[in-house]
Protein backbone atom coordinates (compact mmCIF):
# COMPACT_ATOMS: atom_id res chain seq x y z
CA UNK A 1 0.00 0.00 0.00
CA UNK A 2 0.98 3.79 -0.78
CA UNK A 3 2.15 5.67 1.98
CA UNK A 4 -0.35 8.89 2.01
CA UNK A 5 2.56 12.04 2.04
CA UNK A 6 1.81 14.80 4.86
CA UNK A 7 1.97 16.83 2.17
CA UNK A 8 -0.99 15.32 0.55
CA UNK A 9 -3.39 15.06 3.79
CA UNK A 10 -2.30 18.27 4.63
CA UNK A 11 -3.80 19.74 1.89
CA UNK A 12 -7.04 17.55 1.68
CA UNK A 13 -7.72 19.00 5.24
CA UNK A 14 -7.13 22.61 3.73
CA UNK A 15 -9.30 21.84 0.81
CA UNK A 16 -12.11 20.84 3.46
CA UNK A 17 -11.96 23.16 5.76
CA UNK A 18 -11.50 26.28 3.27
CA UNK A 19 -14.66 25.11 1.22
CA UNK A 20 -16.39 25.42 4.30
CA UNK A 21 -15.19 28.80 5.11
CA UNK A 22 -15.85 29.89 1.47
CA UNK A 23 -19.48 28.65 1.40
CA UNK A 24 -20.55 30.30 4.77
CA UNK A 25 -19.03 33.74 3.75
CA UNK A 26 -21.89 35.87 3.91
CA UNK A 27 -19.44 38.55 2.27
CA UNK A 28 -19.89 37.57 -0.98
CA UNK A 29 -22.62 36.11 -2.96
CA UNK A 30 -20.54 34.85 -5.95
CA UNK A 31 -18.97 32.26 -3.15
CA UNK A 32 -21.63 30.73 -3.01
CA UNK A 33 -21.31 29.00 -6.60
CA UNK A 34 -17.42 28.30 -5.77
CA UNK A 35 -16.42 24.74 -5.39
CA UNK A 36 -12.86 23.66 -4.21
CA UNK A 37 -12.02 20.96 -6.73
CA UNK A 38 -7.96 20.19 -5.08
CA UNK A 39 -5.45 22.02 -3.16
CA UNK A 40 -1.90 21.95 -4.01
CA UNK A 41 0.43 22.63 -1.23
CA UNK A 42 4.30 23.32 -1.84
CA UNK A 43 6.78 20.81 0.06
CA UNK A 44 7.99 23.32 2.41
CA UNK A 45 3.65 24.13 3.52
CA UNK A 46 4.83 27.98 2.64
CA UNK A 47 2.52 27.68 -0.44
CA UNK A 48 -1.20 26.70 -1.29
CA UNK A 49 -2.84 26.40 -5.26
CA UNK A 50 -6.21 26.58 -4.43
CA UNK A 51 -8.16 25.16 -7.71
CA UNK A 52 -12.00 25.85 -7.76
CA UNK A 53 -14.74 25.93 -10.43
CA UNK A 54 -17.67 28.39 -10.72
CA UNK A 55 -21.51 27.59 -11.58
CA UNK A 56 -21.69 30.34 -14.12
CA UNK A 57 -18.54 30.65 -16.36
CA UNK A 58 -19.79 34.72 -16.95
CA UNK A 59 -18.96 35.44 -13.58
CA UNK A 60 -15.36 33.44 -13.30
CA UNK A 61 -13.15 36.60 -13.76
CA UNK A 62 -15.13 38.50 -10.98
CA UNK A 63 -15.05 35.53 -8.58
CA UNK A 64 -10.98 34.91 -8.81
CA UNK A 65 -10.53 38.58 -7.85
CA UNK A 66 -12.55 38.51 -5.59
CA UNK A 67 -10.96 35.53 -4.00
CA UNK A 68 -7.62 36.54 -4.64
CA UNK A 69 -9.00 39.88 -2.85
CA UNK A 70 -9.96 37.66 0.05
CA UNK A 71 -7.25 35.26 0.18
CA UNK A 72 -5.88 37.20 3.22
CA UNK A 73 -9.23 37.00 5.51
CA UNK A 74 -9.59 33.17 4.32
CA UNK A 75 -6.12 32.18 5.20
CA UNK A 76 -6.73 34.28 8.97
CA UNK A 77 -9.90 31.97 9.78
CA UNK A 78 -8.24 29.13 8.38
CA UNK A 79 -5.14 29.70 11.00
CA UNK A 80 -7.89 29.34 13.86
CA UNK A 81 -9.04 25.82 12.18
CA UNK A 82 -6.28 24.38 11.08
CA UNK A 83 -3.00 23.88 13.56
CA UNK A 84 0.10 24.35 11.60
CA UNK A 85 3.68 26.25 12.52
CA UNK A 86 3.06 27.80 8.95
CA UNK A 87 0.21 28.32 7.23
CA UNK A 88 0.71 28.40 3.47
CA UNK A 89 -0.55 31.64 1.73
CA UNK A 90 -3.47 31.00 -0.73
CA UNK A 91 -3.33 31.68 -4.30
CA UNK A 92 -6.42 30.86 -6.33
CA UNK A 93 -6.61 28.86 -9.79
CA UNK A 94 -9.50 28.38 -11.82
CA UNK A 95 -9.66 24.67 -12.95
CA UNK A 96 -10.21 23.69 -16.57
CA UNK A 97 -10.12 20.20 -16.17
CA UNK A 98 -14.03 20.35 -15.96
CA UNK A 99 -14.41 22.39 -18.83
CA UNK A 100 -12.03 20.06 -21.00
CA UNK A 101 -13.72 17.19 -19.49
CA UNK A 102 -17.15 18.37 -20.72
CA UNK A 103 -16.02 19.08 -23.85
CA UNK A 104 -14.26 16.04 -24.40
CA UNK A 105 -17.43 14.06 -23.24
CA UNK A 106 -19.37 16.20 -25.71
CA UNK A 107 -16.70 14.88 -28.24
CA UNK A 108 -17.29 11.25 -27.64
CA UNK A 109 -20.95 11.48 -27.87
CA UNK A 110 -20.44 13.80 -31.30
CA UNK A 111 -18.37 10.58 -32.70
CA UNK A 112 -20.94 7.63 -31.14
CA UNK A 113 -22.89 9.79 -32.57
CA UNK A 114 -22.10 9.76 -36.34
CA UNK A 115 -20.86 6.20 -35.76
CA UNK A 116 -24.26 5.01 -35.31
CA UNK A 117 -26.19 6.89 -37.96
Amino acid sequence: MKSYKRTDRVADLIMQELATIIQCSRSNPLFTRVTITHVRLSPDFSYAKVFFTVFKEEELKQTLADLQDAAGYFQHILSSKVSLKKLPKLHFVYDESVVRGRELSSLIDKALGTISD
